[in-house]
C-alpha cells in the first residue's frame, strides 16, 4: 500500500495533537505536599512529604483489619493489607495531589493533597 500525502498529514496532525495534550496535562499537574490517612471518614494522621527524609512506615490496625502505608518525599503507597481483594495495594504509588488509595472493608482512605504548580503569572 502506498501512502498518500493526505494520509501522512492526518497522521502527523494526530501525533502533534496527542503530544500537545500530553504536555499540557503534565504542565497542569499538582504537586503533592502531604499524605492524609483517614479511617471511618475521620483524619487518622497527616504527614508532610517534605519532612519524610527516609521512608516512614505507618501500621494501621483496627478491628476490621491491618494496613501498612509507606510514605516518603515522592509520595505514598499501601504496601500490605489483609483485605480480601487488596485493591489498595495493587493501586501502587500515589505521586500527585488528588491521588487516592481506598480500602473499603477497612474504611481506609490514603490521599495526597497539594498545590497547583504555576509556570507564570500574567496581569
Amino acid at each position: 500500500m502506498r501512502w498518500k500525502t493526505g494520509d501522512i498529514l492526518v497522521i502527523a496532525l494526530v501525533i502533534t495533537l496527542a503530544a500537545a495534550l500530553w504536555i499540557f496535562s503534565a504542565a497542569g499537574a499538582t504537586r503533592a505536599t502531604a499524605c492524609v490517612i483517614e479511617l471511618d471518614g475521620h483524619t487518622y494522621a497527616t504527614y508532610r512529604l517534605d519532612e519524610c527524609h527516609t521512608p516512614k512506615t505507618v501500621d494501621i490496625r483496627t478491628e476490621r483489619g491491618f494496613n501498612q502505608v509507606v510514605i516518603d518525599q515522592r509520595g505514598a503507597y499501601v504496601s500490605q493489607s489483609d483485605c480480601p481483594n487488596g485493591d489498595e495495594v495493587k493501586r501502587g504509588r500515589l505521586e500527585k495531589a488528588g491521588d487516592t488509595a481506598v480500602c473499603l472493608p477497612h474504611r481506609l482512605v490514603v490521599r495526597l493533597t497539594g498545590t497547583q504548580q504555576v509556570d507564570a503569572v500574567t496581569e
